[in-house]
């Protein structure tokens, strides 16, 4: 009996054991710049208010970032094909055109109204 008892697993020690274990990791970090963080700086401040501001000062100096060209002008595939390996003999219709799509989602929502 005392061996079913040592293997039971008790939930509020396994919950405390994995709240410790989130406290460590989201100090880990903290705690190795505190100790080791000096020798790896590279110039960067020390104090976390001073790094900030440095940091700051560092992100103004970079250029501007341009926003990445806007897709939808045009179709990105024009035809989706079937590959080699793929079970779907090759000659199975593997795209549809924007009319059959339209057609077909009509028909879908008509279904769905219709409760079939």
């Amino acid at each position: 009996m005392a061996d079913n008892e040592k293997n039971k697993k008790n939930p509020m020690a396994e919950a405390a054991n994995w709240n410790a274990r989130c406290v460590t990791e989201e100090e880990a970090p903290h705690k190795w710049n505190e100790a080791w963080g000096q020798m790896f700086s590279t110039g960067i401040p020390h104090d976390y208010g001073e790094r900030i501001e440095f940091l700051e000062n560092e992100l103004k100096q970079c250029p501007p970032l341009e926003r990445p060209p806007k897709y939808g002008g045009s179709a990105a595939f024009p035809r989706m094909g079937a590959p080699n390996f793929n079970k779907t003999p090759y000659e199975a219709p593997t795209w549809f055109s924007d009319e059959e799509l339209d057609k077909t989602w009509a028909e879908m929502q008509k279904r769905k109204r219709e409760g079939n």
